[in-house]
C-alpha cells in the first residue's frame, strides 16, 4: 500500500495532468484547498471518503490513483520491463479517462 507522500504525488500529478488547479479540485470535490494542499504534500491522513471525492472529481477512479502511488518495483515477481509497462498503461488510461468529464465515470 502507497504511503500518503506517494498518494498525494499522485493526487497532484493527475491533476496537473488534467490542467486543474488545486482550487479548481477543491471546488469540484467539496473540500478547500488547504485540504488539497496538504493532502499533495503528505502532510495530511485523509479519510477515505475524502479521497474518492478527490478521485472522482479528477475523474480517475481511486484504485488507479493508489496503482500510481504504488511501486510496482516492489512486487518481486514483475520485473523492470513488466513495471515499466504497467506504470505506461496507468498513464494511457489516465489520459483516456480525461476525455471524460471530470465526476462522470464511463461505465
Amino acid at each position: 500500500m502507497p504511503d500518503k507522500i506517494s498518494l498525494g504525488r499522485a493526487i497532484r500529478m493527475v491533476r496537473t495532468r488534467r490542467r486543474l488547479s488545486q482550487s479548481d479540485l477543491a471546488s469540484r470535490a467539496g473540500v478547500s484547498t488547504s485540504l488539497v494542499s496538504l493532502v499533495e504534500c503528505g502532510k495530511r491522513d485523509t479519510p477515505f471518503e475524502t479521497l474518492l471525492a478527490l478521485a472522482d472529481a479528477l475523474g480517475v477512479p481511486l484504485s488507479i490513483l493508489v496503482f500510481i502511488a504504488g511501486d510496482v518495483r516492489n512486487v518481486h515477481s514483475i520485473d523492470d520491463e513488466v513495471a515499466s509497462q504497467l506504470s505506461a498503461l496507468a498513464m494511457r488510461i489516465v489520459d483516456e479517462l480525461a476525455r471524460h468529464e471530470p465526476g462522470s465515470l464511463p461505465a
